[in-house]
């Protein structure tokens, strides 16, 4: 496991090499991933859509391995991973 931040918020490894314009498009993508996967929620609750698989607590993971991919790497589509195609 690597670990940067404790339960509490306190900063205990080394931050990753990412400047602070990278860091806030990180977040707004996060914040992107969390907000399209609600609405998406809602809709299939009223039954305005079909089968939807949220993603809700795995933003981070989806988005930021997306966000180290090139334009070489492949991204195959599966369950529960529409943040990647958001990055």
């Amino acid at each position: 496991m690597h670990q940067i931040i404790d339960a509490n918020g306190n900063l205990v490894g080394d931050l990753p090499p990412l400047d602070d314009k990278e860091l806030v498009e990180l977040y707004r993508l996060m914040a992107l991933a969390r907000t399209l996967d609600r609405k998406l929620v809602a809709l299939q609750r009223q039954g305005r859509i079909g089968t939807f698989p949220p993603l809700e607590g795995q933003e981070a993971t989806q988005i930021g391995s997306a966000f180290d991919l090139t334009d070489r790497d492949w991204a195959y589509p599966s369950y529960r991973e529409h943040g990647v195609q958001i990055a």
